[in-house]
């Protein structure tokens, strides 16, 4: 759990705006790993219509 290993080590579970930050952090990393996942796919399927 992200808590324990980024934010026990500082003494910081428990801490709203710490916790925040660090749930704010895990959404963007894992847009970004679903969107890098999705490419592949958009590319196979709108490939021939967006190639010249």
């Amino acid at each position: 759990m992200l808590s324990d290993t980024e934010l026990r080590p500082f003494g910081l579970v428990g801490n709203t705006d710490a916790e925040r930050t660090i749930g704010a952090r895990a959404m963007e990393s894992a847009k970004k790993t679903f969107l890098d996942g999705l490419r592949p796919l958009v590319e196979e399927m709108l490939g021939s219509y967006l190639a010249p």
